[in-house]
């Protein structure tokens, strides 16, 4: 078994296998802390972590379709043109403020809703 087109798409790869080692620890802790008995517990833990784990660099190394759109992702990721610090900043900002205008905004409208509702005797 050969890594496939070895040598290209190395950061992609190497988050995605990554991610396939952090999801196999998390779901085998997760699964694992309900398990009573002890042998049971650490046996079960240690299957699936390494069967997650297993996957994800499995995927992250063999998988052809995989291992072409990692490639793909790297190569389209450097020809992005990423904002200057002000404007991610001023941008930020522009986000934040719009969130609270309209999580204002639909508070009121809730709270008029609830008294109108209320005075009719609906509510």
């Amino acid at each position: 078994m050969t890594i496939y087109k070895n040598g290209q798409g190395n950061v992609a790869r190497a988050v995605t296998a990554l991610s396939g080692l952090g999801l196999g620890c998390w779901a085998a802790y997760s699964i694992g802390t309900n398990i009573p008995n002890l042998v049971v517990r650490i046996i079960v833990m240690i299957l699936l972590g390494a069967a997650i784990t297993g996957t994800g660099v499995y995927f992250a190394l063999f998988h052809e379709k995989t291992v072409d759109l990692l490639i793909e992702t790297q190569t389209e990721m450097r020809k992005v043109s990423w904002p200057a610090q002000k404007e991610f900043v001023g941008s930020t900002i522009v986000v934040i403020v719009s969130v609270l205008v309209l999580a204002v905004f639909i508070w009121t409208v809730d709270q008029l809703s609830v008294w109108i509702l209320t005075l009719i005797g609906v509510y």
